[in-house]
């Protein structure tokens, strides 16, 4: 059971922390199996192949006119890669995990009575580099 807040979570792109984040999930890994059954087999077998490092999500409270909002925007829009660092609270320091993706989805939304938000994703392309 964790004990930790998520009070002071937060995500950077190129080194820029990424404003109004309401809502963060992921890194999304998974482990590719392979199967790896031959025909005197009885039962399927499987092997480890890669790892897929997967998405992130986030969503933001959006405002068009801050910076690294723009910016997010913009690495989508010129299919730029760029370096992400997530910063997780933990109870003796803060947990990193460093890695280069694509921002892969950036969706807008505007609700009735609400506020601008925007939901990002990030496509991670290779391994997490955890500290």
């Amino acid at each position: 059971m964790s004990t930790l807040s998520t009070y002071t979570t937060a995500i950077s792109i190129g080194g820029v922390p990424i404003i109004g984040i309401t809502n963060l999930s992921g890194p999304s890994e998974s482990l590719t199996m392979l199967d790896s059954t031959s025909l005197a087999d009885s039962t399927m077998t499987r092997i480890a192949g890669l790892i897929d490092a997967g998405e992130v999500s986030l969503t933001i409270d959006y405002d068009p006119d801050v910076v690294v909002h723009a910016s997010i925007r913009t690495a989508l829009t010129t299919r730029a890669s760029a370096v992400f660092v997530i910063s997780w609270p933990d109870a003796a320091a803060v947990t990193t995990f460093t890695f280069t993706g694509y921002v892969s989805s950036f969706a807008p939304s505007a609700d009735t009575n609400g506020k601008l938000t925007a939901a990002v994703t990030i496509t991670i392309t290779g391994a997490i580099v955890a500290a």
